[in-house]
């Protein structure tokens, strides 16, 4: 006899239909002076989505693959994937099922499958196999899943399956604050990749001269023929769209200040028809030239805040270390290169 009161307990009994002359009296089937009634627990149907630990979770992060890659034998720079690599990311979840009804033999672990779906645009619904735990236990775990930002990422076929076939373990994320759902029966369950530091970039475009003299922000940029505003528009949108790609891992989003390019003039001491005067290296420290510092210098360029990103778009840099004729796009340093002027 089950003595516990559990709210997920019902009480089934057979009772016959009530006689005419006394529609308020049931009969207990079979009749017996003292009716047995038996008290069964009634399973709930749980859909989780859980995280690297194995807890449920409604925010994830996008794979970053770490680990991924192992270098190979050899003078050479060659790698391979490891082949179990979404086993070990740290960022992996999983689905998990509690259904005691789908446990339909109790001698054998058995199987079912559920529906996974993106909510990006264009994103198909795939069919993922879950495994029960072990035999009659009705919990049914998936294969570690990872989500990834760049679509090369996501085709790359784990365990030889192809993108968004069933138990496809990649998920396409290529923008944050997008979600999976995995649906069994009428059972869901959601989980959000967020956002989870905005950085906003305060983008300057320098004309080439004045917007007076007809100046433009740029005649070229890297063989793109930019050539108006709204050309470099939407350059600086695909620029930042990818970026947001590669930083997607990092929960990072960045953002256009007001939402636009900022279109200037070059300021006093800035001469862009030749490229900017770009600084040299003395002792580990950039040493800013005169054109330079009159740039980054003009207060009628930065904003207020302190927590943005300044960005500069000049045609060009040229460097002392460029070889005569050749300019430079972009370079990276360590921050211990960056000279004082350049701190707030």
């Amino acid at each position: 006899m089950d003595t516990e009161d559990e709210d997920t307990e019902t009480v089934s009994i057979e009772l016959l239909p009530p006689p005419l002359t006394d529609p308020t009296r049931y009969q207990v089937i079979p009749p017996v002076a003292t009716p047995v009634v038996h008290l069964q627990d009634k399973k709930e149907v749980a859909v989780e989505i859980t995280n690297a630990a194995g807890e449920s979770a409604k925010t994830l992060r996008v794979g970053r693959w770490e680990n991924a890659f192992k270098r190979l034998p050899g003078e050479g720079i060659d790698i391979e994937v490891v082949a179990d690599f979404i086993d070990k990311d740290p960022d992996r979840f999983g689905v998990r099922v509690t259904d005691a009804a789908s446990n339909k033999n109790a001698n054998v672990i058995e199987i079912i499958v559920v529906s996974a779906k993106m909510d990006t645009a264009g994103a198909k619904a795939r069919k993922l196999i879950l495994t029960e735990t072990g035999i009659n236990t009705g919990v049914f775990v998936s294969k570690s899943l990872l989500m990834t930002s760049f679509a090369a990422d996501d085709a790359y076929e784990v365990d030889n399956i192809a993108t968004d076939k069933k138990d496809d373990r990649s998920f396409l994320m290529p923008y944050l604050n997008g979600s999976i759902t995995v649906t069994h029966g009428a059972i869901t369950a959601t989980a959000t990749a967020p956002v989870e530091k905005v950085v906003k970039l305060h983008v300057n475009a320098v004309r080439l001269k004045k917007k007076a003299d007809g100046g433009l922000p740029f005649l070229d940029i890297n063989g793109d023929e930019v050539t108006t505003e709204k050309d470099f528009d939407l350059w600086v949108e695909r620029l930042v769209n990818y970026t947001n790609k590669v930083y997607a891992p990092l929960g990072i989003r960045f953002e256009l200040v007001g939402g636009k390019v900022n279109y200037v003039d070059p300021p006093a001491g800035v001469d862009l028809s030749d490229g900017l005067k770009g600084w040299g290296v003395v002792q580990n420290k950039i040493v800013l030239t005169a054109e330079e510092k009159a740039l980054l210098g003009d207060a009628t360029l930065r904003t207020v805040a302190v927590d943005d990103i300044e960005v500069y778009f000049v045609s060009a840099i040229d460097t002392p270390r460029d070889a005569p004729g050749a300019v430079t796009y972009g370079q990276a340093l360590a921050p211990s290169y960056s000279p004082l002027t350049l701190q707030r």
